[in-house]
């Protein structure tokens, strides 16, 4: 996604004429809100990457991405398998169908990035070098009331709002 050279200049249009499976790479610039209901590889430059003399580059700044699964079909896995590396959101938000193990959003890979993620019906989630907060839908931090979610793994990461609450059920 870019202005020339770009095939794309908005988020949501790149996303729509995506196939599942393929990798949308996103130039550095400031974009809105991205939503997917299917597996993409989400590529940014970077929340302040450092150029070759060690200065600020400019950053891929999403103010919104939210994957999620529809509860409609068994069969649709909806943004399961879904990446994104190198980006700054205000908030990642990864979201099930229903609130029943049937229809969670899974396998979903974080890394080098920065915001606030927000965690509704997922399962297996893999977070790592990423700074942010974790946050409920009000936007308070909170870790415990992730709304069935299991296997998440944070490693390698800057988190803030987990203030020490770690229930082995649920992480």
């Amino acid at each position: 996604i870019d202005a020339p050279p770009g095939q794309y200049t908005n988020l949501q249009e790149a996303i729509d004429s995506a196939q599942a499976g393929d990798t949308i790479l996103i130039q550095p610039g400031n974009y809105g809100i991205g939503v997917t209901a299917k597996k993409l590889v989400i590529i940014g430059a970077g929340h302040h990457p450092l150029n070759s003399n060690g200065e600020l580059k400019e950053k891929t700044d999403i103010f919104e991405l939210k994957l999620i699964r529809p509860s409609s079909d068994i069969n649709d896995t909806g943004a399961s398998g879904t990446v994104i590396k190198g980006v700054e959101c205000n908030k990642f938000i990864v979201q099930g169908g229903s609130l029943t193990t049937t229809y969670k959003v899974s396998n979903v890979e974080i890394s080098d990035c920065l915001g606030r993620i927000e965690l509704s019906t997922a399962s297996d989630i893999h977070i790592w070098n990423h700074i942010g907060e974790v946050i409920d839908k009000t936007g308070d931090p909170f870790f415990q009331s992730w709304t069935i979610c299991d296997d998440v793994l944070i490693e390698n990461s800057y988190i803030t709002g987990l203030q020490g609450f770690v229930y082995e059920q649920s992480i």
